[in-house]
């Protein structure tokens, strides 16, 4: 839905211009920059509602950890969905839109209407989460997850299509809202992004956030690894760390995160390597060998148990495609000179006899 605002309120409705305002990025700080240029009528009552904001938010940070922003900005969303269509009031049973109206009202009434979402809507819902007046099921979230060797396709509410590896879970709304895109990643995925400029979509995974507007790439972040990252397929999508860096990715460049020692490289890939799972294609490139059991056993949801008889030094390579595990392990087995025997959901590999 293209945004139309008619007075500064509705800035105040527009989860996505709070968010660029509480957590500006380069990508939010571009959509926005361009949509101000681009609506030159409407210039005055998005200044003056930036005004309004920012003039709260030095107090609000000073009182507000990372953690408890973060559930500012997810309870801001289900606020606006929960009144989406609906008068918002004060306590004094009266309409914000009532004291904002347009643009011939002086910035302390606009400051005024303002500070009562803040106090009415706002604090309430991040600091008493428990009032039974806070209805968040109206907005409903959904969880899909994969189980160890199980690979799953589906799509969201808006057309984008998601393939989720093994091990993997993400989270998202029955309905996105009017004006962003939010889901929760946890572990890997691959997303074609239905394209919509007025929608921007944005990933939040363990480390990090992607943002897009219409692309594919691919998400790797499970919270057991310390390397995370993210790889595009198609178009552009930008990448804002815990750390406060942004980059901006394009076709076959990857970033890659070490939550150890908070580096980030960036650098151009093998797309089949990184992103070759969602076609069923597993390649090893001079790959440790317990890593490739670590790799095998995800992928197959298998528990491997490794001779300590064994010198599982040096590498192997290889790829595969669509193919069963017995004759991954045959070629395994070949080059490193070991045995294997198969037994349900567990692997042992010793010395041949």
């Amino acid at each position: 839905m293209i945004f139309d605002p008619k007075s500064e309120a509705d800035f105040f409705e527009n989860e996505y211009f709070i968010y660029w305002l509480l957590s500006p990025d380069k990508e939010s700080s571009r959509y926005w920059e361009n949509w101000r240029s681009m609506h030159p009528e409407q210039q005055l009552l998005m200044d003056r509602a930036v005004i309004v904001v920012k003039s709260f938010r030095l107090k609000i940070d000073k009182r507000m950890d990372k953690a408890v922003s973060e559930e500012l900005l997810d309870r801001i969303i289900i606020h606006h969905q929960n009144h989406k269509g609906k008068e918002i009031k004060t306590d004094q049973n009266k309409s914000i839109n009532k004291y904002v109206k347009g643009k011939d009202r002086p910035i302390w009434v606009l400051a005024a209407a303002c500070l009562a979402v803040i106090i009415t809507f706002i604090f309430p819902l991040v600091f008493n989460s428990s009032d039974e007046s806070v209805k968040e099921e109206a907005v409903q979230w959904f969880t899909k997850s994969t189980a160890p060797g199980v690979k799953s396709i589906f799509y969201l509410p808006d057309g984008t299509m998601v393939k989720l590896n093994s091990s993997s879970e993400i989270s998202f709304p029955e309905n996105f809202s009017d004006s962003v895109r939010l889901v929760k990643l946890s572990g890997q995925g691959y997303f074609d992004v239905h394209r919509d400029e007025n929608l921007p979509f944005i990933v939040q995974a363990e480390h990090f956030q992607v943002q897009v507007l219409g692309t594919s790439f691919d998400i790797k972040s499970y919270p057991r690894n310390e390397e995370h990252n993210v790889v595009v397929l198609t178009g552009e999508v930008a990448v804002k760390t815990e750390f406060g860096e942004y980059l901006n990715l394009l076709p076959t460049e990857m970033l890659r995160f070490n939550e150890a020692d908070g580096k980030i490289l960036k650098k151009n890939v093998n797309l089949e390597k990184y992103t070759g799972w969602k076609d069923g294609i597993i390649i090893f490139q001079e790959t440790p060998y317990q890593e490739v059991f670590e790799v095998l056993s995800e992928w197959y949801g298998v528990e491997f148990y490794l001779s300590n008889e064994i010198n599982w030094k040096g590498t192997y390579s290889g790829k595969y495609e669509n193919e069963s595990l017995k004759n991954i392990l045959l070629g395994i087995a070949y080059s490193k000179n070991i045995d294997f025997k198969l037994n349900n959901k567990k692997v042992d590999i010793f010395k041949p006899k």
